[in-house]
């Protein structure tokens, strides 16, 4: 299985200018079986002051254009996330499209980042782990600082999780947990981790990249550094069950 992991600097540019220039990216990725955008790559995740008035539903105009997009690479694309307008509130919310363009699920964001930033001030909390089925298997849906709660990832597990997609804005200052994070929660729950990030400066913030693929044994199968570009890596989506039946440590839970 081929996996395509865009790495993207906040955007500076209006939302069509935006679109055409993530359409380009796409273009390259042709030929991977899953592509994964990262955390509000549209209006750009520190551009705050453009929640609101970019705020969409669910299906909605980007929901449509990533279906397009699916359609064309002939792909599973996980599109990142979008800010999604529901009635008066608005969620950060990540969206998962099958080959033919269909919606597979669509997750809210559970745990809001509070310490920098006005996430948790424009947008509500989810309240529903979300387990999507694909033609490669079940993957669990998180975003960005849900990483920092293994319970979570614990319940998607029990949800029958064989892989697990983290589009994210993490801070450059805690780069050490990000690659740590991404490790242990691939290691204790015996799943792939995909993980998309953004990297670059925008309003004051600086992301520090490195998305990357992580194996079910917690080892590090690719890995970005801190400039765009298009992470690829090749999976075997089998090894989750291999792993998990020559160290059966989940059988041991109690």
């Amino acid at each position: 299985m081929n996996i395509a992991i865009l790495q993207m600097s906040p955007t500076k540019s209006d939302a069509p200018r935006t679109l055409r220039r993530v359409a380009e990216l796409l273009g390259e990725c042709r030929g991977a079986d899953m592509v994964c955008l990262p955390e509000i790559w549209t209006p750009g995740y520190c551009n705050f002051q453009q929640w609101a008035e970019q705020a969409e539903p669910i299906p909605g105009p980007t929901t449509e254009w990533l279906a397009d997009r699916a359609r064309e690479l002939n792909c599973i694309l996980h599109g990142g996330t979008i800010v999604e307008r529901d009635g008066d509130r608005l969620f950060n919310t990540a969206v998962v499209l099958d080959r033919d363009g269909s919606l597979l699920g669509s997750y809210r964001k559970i745990h809001l980042f509070s310490h920098a930033g006005r996430e948790k001030d424009l947008v509500a909390a989810g309240e529903d782990i979300v387990c999507v089925d694909t033609r490669r298997g079940r993957v669990g849906l998180a975003i960005c600082y849900d990483l920092r709660f293994p319970e979570m990832f614990r319940g998607l597990l029990d949800c029958g999780a064989e892989m697990f997609i983290v589009p994210a804005a993490w801070r450059k200052s805690a780069l050490d947990d990000w690659r740590l994070l991404c490790r242990a929660r691939a290691l204790e729950n015996q799943c792939f981790l995909i993980a998309a990030a953004v990297c670059g400066e925008g309003g004051g913030m600086q992301f520090p990249g490195h998305g990357m693929v992580v194996n079910p044994t917690g080892r590090i199968v690719a890995e970005a550094g801190e400039d765009e570009m298009i992470l690829r890596a090749e999976i075997d989506p089998a090894l989750v069950a291999q792993v998990r039946r020559d160290f059966p440590v989940l059988g041991d839970r109690r």
